[in-house]
C-alpha cells in the first residue's frame, strides 16, 4: 500500500507550457495533488532546484508537509517557513572547486534563500535562468567572499557545449572524493547542461531516506516518480516506481512493465502524472 509519494518537479509535474504547467503545475494536477495529500498520503516534491525556487512550486500547490530541495541537501516545509535538515558543502571544498574550474565558467552558488553570480558572468542566460527559478541572482564582485558569509548547500556549474562539459568534468575530477557531482538539465534551459555540486553525503536517495524516516513511512510503501536516469537514484529504493512518458529511455528501461508496482505514465504536458495516480488507484 502506498503511504507516501515523492515526485520530481521539472518534467514530472511542471512542464514547459508557460501559464499552463509552467512555472507551476497545472490547476488539474494541483487539485489532485491536494486531494491525495488531504486523504492522508503525504505528497512530497524532490528537486535539484534551490530551496527558494521549489518553495514557489509548493506554495502554489498548497501542500503542507516536508519536501526535498537542492538535490537532496535540504529538507524543508515552506508552508511553515521551516528548514528541517540541511547538509551544506564545506567552505574549503567550495573554494577548491572555484579555483579548479576554467576561468569565466558560469557558476551560481546557492543558499536556501538566495543565489549569487559574479558580475563579469552576467549575460542573457542569467535572465532565462532567473525566470526558471523565479528570482534574479544577487550580483557580486567576488563569489568567494559570499562563501565565507553564507551556508551553501548547492552549486551549479553550467556547460553551454559538449566541449565545456569535458573541460568542467576534467577540472574537478580530482575533487570528487569530497563533493558530489550530477549532470542535469530541464525542458526550460535545455540544451544547457548543469553540473550540480553538493556535499559528498548528499543525493536524491539520501534525501528520500531522511524524508521516509521523518514521516515514519517504510520505503517499501513510498511511490517515487521521475523523468531522467538521475532520478533512478531515489526511485530504485521505493517500493512503488514510476516514470513519465517524457522520461529518458534510460529511465524507462528501468521500469518493469510486468510488475504491478511499476508503471510509465503520460507526458508531463498532458498531465501524465494523473495516469500514474490512476494506475495505483490514488485518484
Amino acid at each position: 500500500m502506498i503511504k507516501a509519494i515523492v515526485l520530481d518537479i521539472d518534467g514530472v509535474i511542471v512542464g514547459n507550457q508557460e501559464g499552463i504547467n509552467f512555472p507551476h503545475p497545472s490547476k488539474k494536477v494541483s487539485t489532485i495533488l491536494r486531494k491525495i495529500h488531504d486523504s492522508g498520503i503525504p505528497v512530497s516534491f524532490l528537486t535539484g532546484k534551490p530551496t527558494f525556487a521549489a518553495a514557489g512550486n509548493i506554495r502554489a500547490v498548497g501542500i503542507d508537509n516536508p519536501h526535498i530541495a537542492d538535490g537532496g541537501a535540504t529538507i524543508f516545509n515552506p508552508m511553515k517557513n521551516q528548514i528541517i535538515h540541511s547538509e551544506n558543502i564545506d567552505k574549503k571544498d567550495i573554494l577548491n572547486l572555484l579555483n579548479a574550474i576554467p576561468k569565466n565558467t558560469y557558476v551560481n552558488i546557492f543558499s536556501t534563500k538566495d543565489y549569487f553570480l559574479e558580475k563579469s558572468l552576467e549575460n542573457d542566460f542569467t535572465k532565462k535562468y532567473a525566470k526558471f527559478v523565479g528570482k534574479y541572482p544577487k550580483i557580486v564582485n567576488d563569489v568567494k567572499k559570499i562563501v565565507e558569509e553564507e551556508a551553501i548547500p548547492k552549486i551549479n556549474i553550467y556547460a553551454f557545449s559538449e566541449s565545456e562539459i569535458e573541460k568542467i568534468a576534467k577540472s574537478i575530477g580530482r575533487l570528487l572524493n569530497s563533493i558530489t557531482l550530477n549532470w542535469s538539465t530541464n525542458p526550460f534551459i535545455s540544451p544547457v547542461k548543469v553540473a550540480v555540486i553538493a556535499n559528498k553525503k548528499v543525493s536524491k536517495r539520501t534525501g528520500v531516506e531522511y524524508l521516509a524516516k521523518y514521516l515514519g513511512v517504510p520505503l517499501e510503501n513510498v511511490l517515487g516518480v521521475g523523468d531522467t536516469i538521475h532520478d533512478w537514484d531515489f526511485i530504485e529504493i521505493c517500493g512503488y516506481k514510476a516514470a513519465m512518458g517524457n522520461a529518458t529511455d534510460e529511465l524507462k528501461e528501468k521500469i518493469n512493465p510486468n510488475d504491478s508496482h511499476e508503471v510509465i505514465g503520460g507526458h508531463v504536458n498532458d498531465d501524465g502524472i494523473i495516469d500514474i495516480f490512476k494506475h495505483f488507484k490514488l485518484t
